[in-house]
């Protein structure tokens, strides 16, 4: 139990938790939704405004909602990544079956197929372009984003003859698309 209160730490992280999970309320709604301690009593608003601030319930609110922003963050790259993916595989199977088509009857008076061959080709090209760079994106520190970024705008203004410098990363490879 922590002096002058008499709650346990336990009771105490109890009230956190739910003041919390219930969106971080005035201490009198959450007066109103707080379990007893297990000797049956309700701290009055007063104590649960000291729980706040003797025991950092703000400033651990704002760490653990900036690790939710950041799992949900990740969360929503990855499911882009994975749509992506399937937009490239539905791409490759359509370019497929119009190259099949093509094989088999030969290019007759319509262009339908090769048409569908070429566009699903650069769709998939695309696709699978766009899901490797968020995948690798959102692998990368902050600090490798910041560097990143600013590379990207100094090269941008770089220009030779109207066309831009192509740099490529530390590690050899081409810059990611843009």
């Amino acid at each position: 139990m922590t002096e002058g209160n008499k709650y346990t730490d336990e009771y105490i992280e109890r009230c956190f938790q739910v003041w919390y999970s219930s969106n971080q309320p005035s201490m009198a709604l959450l007066q109103r939704s707080i379990p007893e301690s297990p000797d049956g009593r309700i701290p009055a608003t007063i104590t649960l405004s000291q729980f706040r601030d003797e025991h950092g319930w703000d400033e651990r609110a704002d760490g653990l909602t900036a690790l939710a922003v950041k799992e949900n963050d990740k969360l929503l790259i990855n499911n882009k990544a994975e749509m992506l993916r399937e937009m490239a595989q539905d791409a490759h199977e359509m370019r497929t079956t119009a190259k099949t088509h093509i094989l088999e009857n030969g290019f007759d008076n319509s262009s339908s197929a090769v048409t569908a061959y070429f566009k699903a080709s650069e769709e998939e090209r695309l696709v699978r372009g766009v899901s490797e760079m968020l995948l690798k994106v959102s692998n990368m520190a902050s600090e490798n984003l910041l560097l990143r970024a600013n590379k990207l705008l100094k090269r941008k203004n770089e220009s030779v003859d109207g066309e831009i410098v192509e740099d490529s990363d530390a590690d050899g490879s081409s810059p990611a698309p843009e």
